[in-house]
């Protein structure tokens, strides 16, 4: 039985923020806000020979914490050091992602680390780290009968000459943010280099630019995933459209 990933965040009673003029160029109420600027500014810095693994989990769980606790705007995002990459727009979860970058100290240079915000329906705030290396730029609700499922779209560096694209989902479940979601045949990702991706929330179709698909190999597990939906190098089109049944995208 494969094992499922789950997370159950502490319970902590949200603070707000107070909204005032000229918000953007004020620090947050929090005293421990200027802490987790400190920390991020730090491990962003080019200068230093790479991030290490004991100060990124400190900075991230300071991280984990402050999103527990805060409604944090495009604008305190900004003062903070992150990226506001996503926000589903219209939902009761408010699901967010928020990105950082580090320096890794190699030839890859930063990359990015993605924290995800979101409410249950009593209106408590959790935050938990995904184990990826994607900055997100888009969340979506899915359509699916009594399940709470995302799609997110993200990039992440490659190897050189290449931009991986990559479509995830995860389930919200009352606390809990589930991750093993097997919407792309029996993973619940899709990363796909130099592949474009675009979703039509209307539609619930997520559509494939596969100009750059070239460079991989027919045995290659992107390949045959590509193949058993119908993609093949030889047609004039080079685009590829897997719709959302409320389960699973496919054709």
């Amino acid at each position: 039985m494969r094992k499922r990933w789950i997370y159950r965040s502490l319970l902590v009673l949200p603070l707000s923020l107070s909204t005032t003029a000229g918000r953007a160029q004020q620090a947050p109420a929090d005293p421990l806000a200027a802490e987790l600027r400190r920390q991020l500014a730090l491990i962003q810095r080019e200068d230093q020979d790479g991030t290490g693994a004991e100060q990124l989990e400190g900075t991230t769980r300071q991280l984990v914490a402050y999103l527990k606790r805060h409604d944090v705007s495009a604008a305190d995002a900004r003062w903070l050091g992150l990226a506001r990459t996503a926000t589903a727009p219209g939902d009761a979860a408010e699901l967010r992602v928020y990105t950082f970058d580090y320096d890794t100290g190699n030839p890859h240079g930063a990359i990015s680390h993605p924290v995800l915000q979101w409410k249950n329906r009593a209106g408590q705030r959790f935050a938990y780290s995904l184990a990826v290396h994607s900055a997100f730029f888009a969340v979506y609700p899915l359509s699916s009968s009594g399940r709470r499922l995302y799609l997110l779209l993200g990039t992440q560096k490659g190897s050189a000459g290449c931009l991986d694209y990559e479509a995830r989902v995860v389930k919200l479940q009352g606390d809990y943010l589930l991750l093993d979601i097997p919407a792309f045949a029996n993973a619940a990702s899709l990363n796909l280099c130099n592949v474009p991706m675009t979703f039509d929330a209307r539609r619930q179709e997520l559509q494939l630019d596969l100009l750059g698909f070239e460079r991989f190999e027919p045995d290659d597990e992107a390949a045959r995933l590509l193949q058993r939906w119908g993609y093949r190098r030889a047609l004039p089109t080079r685009q590829l459209t897997l719709r959302f049944d409320g389960r699973r995208f496919g054709k």
